[in-house]
C-alpha cells in the first residue's frame, strides 16, 4: 500500500524542519565568523594606513638625514683640506716667505 499524501507532507515538513534547523545554525556561525572577519580587515586596514603614513615619515626623516650626511661628508672634506693647508703654512711658511727666508738667511750670513 502506497503512503498516505498526509504522510508524505508530514515526511517533508520534518525534512524541511530538519534542513532549516541546519542553515540556521550554519548562518549563525557563519554570521559570527563574518563579524570577526570584518573586524579583522578594519583593524589590518587602519594598522597599513598607520604604517603607511609612518613610512611616508621616516622616508622624509631618511631624505633630510641624506642631505644632512652629504653635506657634512664636503664639510669634513673641506675641513681636512684646510687642515692640511694650515700644517703645511706652520711648517714650511707661506709661499712669499720663502723669498723673504731665504734673503733673511742671506743677510745672517753676509753679516756673520
Amino acid at each position: 500500500m502506497p503512503p498516505t499524501v498526509e504522510n508524505i507532507c508530514a515526511g517533508r515538513r520534518r525534512r524541511a524542519r530538519s534542513a532549516l534547523k541546519t542553515v540556521t545554525e550554519d548562518k549563525m556561525s557563519a554570521e559570527t565568523r563574518l563579524s570577526r572577519a570584518v573586524a579583522q580587515r578594519t583593524g589590518l586596514a587602519a594598522e597599513i594606513s598607520r604604517m603607511e603614513k609612518e613610512l611616508a615619515e621616516k622616508k622624509k626623516s631618511l631624505d633630510v638625514v641624506a642631505k644632512e650626511e652629504g653635506w657634512l661628508k664636503n664639510r669634513v672634506e673641506l675641513r681636512l683640506t684646510q687642515e692640511n693647508i694650515l700644517n703645511g703654512r706652520l711648517t714650511k711658511g707661506w709661499p712669499d716667505e720663502e723669498d723673504y727666508n731665504g734673503e733673511k738667511e742671506e743677510e745672517n750670513e753676509n753679516t756673520n
